[in-house]
């Protein structure tokens, strides 16, 4: 059932979620599910500036492949920064990428209670939630993402993705439009209700 679920989320047409699989739902985005990061310009709103340059650093050791120190030095940082929101997003990207959805799922939520207002980690625990089949609290979380940025296309897709998943694809199909092309919007929507279809009585992961 999982891999028939990943393929047909591989299979949606533009932006249905946008978990990169970059940030886990453009459903264009689900394919390996990664999560989206904080801008590349992403920093604290502290007069502090010493947040801000360790989390550039662990940028620079994630792009060096150094995963392992590059974690140690976010918990770090959100140990003596807690509210520097960007630095949960990595460490949930970094515990998906090793298939630990929980404990990802587990620093979106820290993240979220510090920066409930950050679009980001709103998407990103919707795509977990995706990929948990909790299409309810998926759709809370995407549409607190896209209230904060609605200029956020992909957030509106996923708005749109999660609507249709929660049982109502004719509606979902509403919602992507001036989202994604028309043609898009029927091809998500017929697939939508072929996912729906052999998981009706699936209740959502714990």
């Amino acid at each position: 059932m999982w891999n028939g679920m990943r393929r047909a989320i591989a299979g949606l047409a533009l932006g249905a979620v946008a978990v990169t699989t970059s940030g886990c739902a453009t459903m264009g985005g689900l394919k390996q599910a990664k999560l989206d990061r904080a801008g590349e310009d992403a920093q604290s709103d502290s007069p502090d500036a010493r947040p801000n340059t360790m989390y550039g650093m662990c940028r620079i050791l994630r792009a060096q492949g150094k995963t392992e120190q590059a974690e140690l030095s976010l918990i770090g940082l959100i140990r003596e920064f807690p509210d520097f929101s960007p630095a949960y997003n990595d460490l949930a990207e970094i515990r998906l990428e090793r298939g630990r959805l929980d404990e990802a799922v587990k620093y979106l939520e820290d993240g979220i209670a510090v920066a409930p207002t950050d679009p980001v980690l709103q998407n990103n625990a919707g795509v977990c939630a995706l990929l948990k089949h909790d299409y309810p609290k998926a759709l809370a979380h995407f549409q607190a993402a896209a209230a904060v940025a609605p200029y956020e296309q992909r957030y509106k897709a996923n708005v749109a993705l999660a609507t249709g998943l929660n049982g109502d694809p004719d509606s979902g199909k509403a919602l992507y439009k001036g989202v994604v092309s028309d043609e898009a919007a029927e091809f998500n929507t017929e697939l939508i209700k072929k996912m729906l279809a052999p998981q009706e009585n699936i209740a959502p992961a714990d």
